[in-house]
């Protein structure tokens, strides 16, 4: 589904590196271009700031990894669901939440902030992937996927909060997420292509998933080299999508013969593979997202957030 607004998040050496960061100036630099071309490509970051002291150990902080992966913190539900719910929902994964914010009933830091750009938020009682997990397809159809790390009832409260006569696949990867599995990619003029890993799926199709997304949407099977380097975890934007280097010529000749912009993303000092290899691991999407013009954006932060690279030099 496209979107143009985009929740991130940058990487603090207050709140502690996430893993596999060696260079904290270099990461922001990656950051900082990242939201620098979701901006030219016609999007919107919202920038969602880490927490100012190191995440403890005992519960009382959120894994700086989660945090700057955005797509695995949670995912917004929109849309009239069954009950006369239509409000944005903000379904936060369990690995979210401080268990002493949990335990105590208080908002935490992250909360209070997605409550200002006007989310309701909930946690999940199941541990799933976060937005890596969950994919929109045209005509009401959705994509669940259940990686190796997921409570596979995790799936029935993702359901829930999908909007009404919405139809679900639910799919098992041998990953523990769907960045690496599934990729969906609409051009401007509204046409989608929905990629695969097939060395991901565990016990689905292709010949199911064909079915499942209908002829409307064009199917196209990741190789191997493509997948490893994070090309599931491509990012598009108004039909520009930011690819990792390294994508194949084949590959790119499919996105340009659809109709995208290829754009070459570099984002491997923000974690890599322990976090994730492509952009859309750092960038979770808000569809139908109408925003307050009051309300801070990356644009207007832009500066700020530079700055802070000199304060980064020495660490």
């Amino acid at each position: 589904m496209q979107a143009s607004v985009f929740l991130v998040s940058y990487p603090s050496t207050a709140s502690g590196l996430p893993s596999g960061v060696r260079d904290a100036q270099r990461a922001m630099q990656q950051w900082l271009l990242l939201c620098d071309h979701i901006v030219r490509a016609g999007g919107v970051p919202l920038v969602l700031d880490p927490p100012t002291t190191a995440a403890s150990t005992d519960g009382h902080g959120v894994s700086p990894d989660v945090l700057l992966a955005t797509s695995r913190l949670g995912a917004i539900f929109v849309g009239a669901r069954p009950g006369g719910d239509s409000s944005a929902v903000f379904l936060r994964a369990p690995g979210s939440v401080p268990a002493a914010a949990d335990a105590s009933g208080q908002a935490d830091s992250l909360t209070s902030q997605l409550r200002r750009y006007g989310l309701k938020v909930q946690t999940a009682q199941h541990r799933w992937g976060g937005q890596a997990d969950v994919l929109g397809l045209p005509r009401n159809r959705y994509i669940l996927t259940q990686g190796t790390c997921s409570d596979p009832l995790a799936s029935d409260e993702v359901a829930a909060l999908l909007p009404m006569g919405a139809h679900s696949l639910r799919v098992d990867i041998d990953r523990d997420s769907g960045l690496s599995a599934f990729n969906v990619l609409t051009t401007r003029a509204g046409a989608t292509m929905v990629l695969v890993s097939t060395q991901a799926l565990k016990t689905t199709s292709m010949a199911e998933i064909s079915t499942f997304i209908g002829n409307k949407c064009e199917l196209i099977s990741l190789s191997a080299e493509d997948s490893a380097i994070g090309a599931g975890a491509m990012l598009c934007v108004h039909g520009n999508v930011f690819v990792p280097p390294g994508v194949s010529t084949t590959l790119r000749g499919h996105l340009w013969r659809f109709g995208f912009q290829v754009v070459d993303v570099d984002v491997s000092e923000l974690g890599g593979a322990a976090i994730g290899l492509g952009p859309r691991a750092f960038a979770l999407p808000w569809s139908q997202c109408m925003l307050d013009d009051a309300l801070p954006t990356y644009a207007t932060r832009r500066d700020e957030l530079y700055r802070r690279l000199d304060e980064y030099a020495a660490k």
